[in-house]
């Protein structure tokens, strides 16, 4: 696991991995806010929705 923390500490989410080729994140209090697929380099909303190439679970973990 881990974890995504602002400059003075506080902890904003976390990146968990969910099996060898997925990660799922988290808000800090514990939403799910997608995945990240690597075998398909691709990440998807808490919806499903493809929300783009890499992973890009720190900014759902921001945006939301």
């Amino acid at each position: 696991m881990k974890y995504l923390k602002s400059v003075s500490g506080k902890i904003l989410g976390r990146i968990m991995d969910s099996d060898s080729d997925t990660q799922k994140g988290y808000t800090d209090t514990g939403k799910y806010v997608g995945k990240y697929d690597e075998r398909k380099d691709i990440t998807y909303n808490n919806t499903g929705k493809i929300v783009g190439k890499g992973n890009q679970l720190s900014n759902l973990i921001l945006d939301d």
